[in-house]
């Protein structure tokens, strides 16, 4: 996944590519190699001290979730796992993080309302005191972006608690060497990294990360239970997700094709209004990207949203997957939305970029979406469209429904287990 960088953290790279202009290359990857395994040996050596004491804990461990954007969370099932067993006590602790796009008290306020919303236990945190105030035991993190560098690395945190990982995309993009380059050393320095499938771990164990294992994805776990709610207004129409990435301009990724089939795809919903019925749904940071990079206005990108209302409605929060499930059609560029699309074993038009640089998408990615209509030009997705929400005609089903079977399930199950095997050293399913 394409990586919002933080001021901090170009400063870092600042000061690492001018210590690089000084020495041999082969110097400064021994001096970075080095750095890096001490890290991991410092956090390893408070992990095992964090272990010993957690075993021996007699009141509630205290399972923090580090969360910086709602439209990102996926870690209800997890959450609500840990809620009914007596020995944790979870909580989600949220700030916009120094990357986040989301800066107004008002963006704030919204995302703390939907935690809310969701019963969790729940509090905000402006700086690292504040956050080890709540004496967190367990840290899982959200994604890399907010550990890089600063007070909340796993090496930092390692003092006071252990910190593991699962991303809020379905699948790394290890093959990228610009983001592995970034996050090596988050990944090597959390306890535990887990995963959605062997392939995964195996591209984590070639680049010698060995605390990765496949349990599944928690957001994937939602395909478990009922549709709590069906956002759709029109019970006739044919209901369509249109989700469009952020990543423009980036070397790291130049994913979105928003440029060729934003605004045609609002006048083809408009044009066709009386059959279909649509949810806007962008990347959390597709309003920013778009802003940043000069391609709209702040009242042309108003205008733009207040135009899909008019069609259908906006969402730009988390919890989408009872949108997923009673949709018809997804419309995407983004990578980890195919994956968690499939389940529905419906049909997904995969937007795909002539610009995205080569080895960009995950293994997983790429599996998911094998039986998709794959479309780059604006001709090929009008006449994907015209089969697909016109004629009905969906020639892919069949085998699309045979790649939804082999996708895992019940991560949550996995990784609480892991949790007590890791702590107690038994197989306990209290």
């Amino acid at each position: 996944m394409t990586m919002p960088v933080s001021p901090k953290l170009q400063v870092s790279a600042k000061i690492q590519q001018a210590i690089k202009k000084f020495l041999p290359k082969p110097v400064f990857r021994l001096l970075r190699s080095a750095r890096e395994r001490l890290f991991t040996w410092r956090a390893q050596q408070n992990y095992r001290q964090r272990i010993r004491e957690l075993s021996q804990r007699k009141d509630k461990i205290k399972v923090v979730f580090l969360v910086s954007q709602s439209a990102k969370w996926n870690g209800d099932s997890l959450y609500r796992k840990l809620e009914v067993d007596s020995r944790f006590s979870p909580i989600v602790l949220y700030s916009p993080l120094e990357h986040a796009s989301v800066n107004l008290d008002s963006d704030v306020r919204t995302e703390c309302r939907f935690f809310e919303e969701q019963g969790y236990n729940f509090a905000t945190f402006s700086n690292v005191s504040e956050f080890l105030a709540h004496k967190p035991d367990v840290v899982f993190y959200q994604q890399p972006w907010d550990a890089l560098s600063g007070d909340f690395t796993p090496v930092k945190l390692s003092q006071y608690a252990l910190c593991l990982y699962f991303p809020y995309s379905t699948a790394n993009c290890i093959e990228n060497q610009d983001t592995w380059y970034w996050c090596s050393l988050f990944y090597n320095t959390v306890y535990g990294h887990f995963v959605i499938n062997t392939a995964v771990v195996e591209q984590f164990n070639a680049r010698g990360t060995h605390n990765v294992i496949a349990t599944g994805h928690p957001k994937m776990d939602v395909y478990l239970e009922p549709v709590k709610t069906n956002p759709w207004k029109d019970k006739e129409k044919y209901k369509i997700i249109y989700a469009p990435h952020h990543s423009f301009g980036e070397a790291r990724g130049l994913w979105a094709t928003f440029d060729w089939n934003g605004r045609e795809l609002l006048e083809w919903a408009k044009a066709h209004s009386n059959t279909t019925e649509w949810i806007f749904k962008p990347h959390p940071d597709f309003r920013y990207a778009v802003l940043n990079t000069g391609r709209m206005t702040i009242p042309e990108i108003d205008e733009y949203y207040n135009e899909w209302n008019h069609v259908g409605s906006v969402y730009t929060l988390g919890n989408y997957f009872d949108i997923f499930r009673t949709a018809d059609l997804l419309i995407t560029d983004c990578g980890s939305f195919v994956t968690e699309w499939l389940p529905t074993e419906k049909p997904c038009i995969h937007l795909l970029s002539d610009k995205e640089v080569p080895n960009t998408r995950s293994i997983v990615h790429e599996n998911s979406s094998r039986h998709y209509y794959k479309v780059k030009n604006l001709e090929d997705l009008l006449a994907a469209m015209e089969m697909l929400v016109v004629r009905r005609e969906d020639p892919l089903a069949e085998a699309r429904i045979q790649d939804a079977k082999n996708m895992p399930l019940d991560s949550a199950k996995n990784i609480h287990q892991w949790l007590i095997e890791t702590i107690w050293r038994k197989n306990d399913e209290k």
